[in-house]
């Protein structure tokens, strides 16, 4: 990837790892959804 040297250096690592670690956690879905009391199930189908 041109230019993820460039950033490390700028920014440091330590930075870098911190935002891609925040990155994963907003875009992976939560092992248990929060709100299953809603009446839909984990497929998104109401039961």
């Amino acid at each position: 990837m041109a230019g993820t040297r460039a950033v490390v250096d700028l920014r440091g690592i330590t930075t870098v790892r911190r935002h891609a670690k925040e990155r994963v956690e907003r875009r992976l879905a939560p092992a248990e959804p929060r709100n299953e009391a809603s009446g839909e199930d984990r497929t998104g189908f109401w039961r």
